[in-house]
């Protein structure tokens, strides 16, 4: 990796997010990775990741840096099926847009926002995990479709800079286009195959 370019930005990129920080880590100054964090968690001070409280501290601690926050994949793909969660996964994903924007108003800067991947798995149950989740991976992709439009749209009222990821891995057919699966039982994409996606997309962005 060290032979490969980092974005103009990545001297004063932080990153922090869920497992899918991973991707942008070689172009992050300082990353803080917190597995399963969601956006509808970060109003809840006593959540089990404890993601609210350890992501603002971190951003706090980097105040002249440009924070990047990768987040939602777990709302798309496990939050609305979890046990004693009684809202419908389309209006789970409205409230977990609403909670990651109050989150972000708490902070006087702008921040980056990349898109969540699509699903790569087809069937949790039959590998055993996230079992409660009743939706096909089609059924999935959607989900992560109407997140990442909300996500698109607000970053867009708000000002902060919607980092498009998503639209350059998609197949022909909607889903995720198998070139940049790293395995049909991992939720995470080919790190390899982002590289330069995610390098050109972050030079694209014009931070004020």
């Amino acid at each position: 990796m060290r032979l490969l370019q980092r974005s103009r930005l990545s001297n004063k990129l932080i990153g922090m997010g869920d497992s899918h920080i991973d991707n942008f880590t070689f172009f992050c100054a300082a990353t803080c990775r917190i597995p399963g964090a969601t956006a509808y968690g970060l109003l809840n001070s006593d959540s089990d990741t404890r993601a609210r409280e350890t992501f603002k501290n971190f951003i706090l601690s980097f105040p002249k840096y440009i924070p990047l926050l990768c987040i939602g994949e777990v709302d798309c793909n496990s939050l609305p099926w979890r046990a004693g969660y009684n809202r419908s996964a389309e209006a789970s994903i409205y409230q977990s847009i609403e909670n990651l924007f109050v989150f972000l108003d708490e902070f006087n800067c702008k921040f980056i926002l990349p898109s969540v991947t699509l699903p790569t798995v087809e069937s949790f149950k039959l590998l055993g995990v996230r079992t409660l989740v009743t939706s096909n991976k089609e059924e999935r992709t959607l989900l992560v479709k109407l997140y990442n439009a909300l996500l698109m749209n607000k970053s867009r009222e708000y000002g902060h800079y919607y980092l498009d990821i998503t639209s350059k891995t998609v197949g022909s057919d909607g889903l995720i286009n198998e070139d940049f699966i790293k395995s049909n039982s991992d939720v995470h994409l080919n790190p390899t195959k982002l590289y330069t996606i995610i390098r050109d997309s972050l030079d694209e962005v014009v931070y004020e």
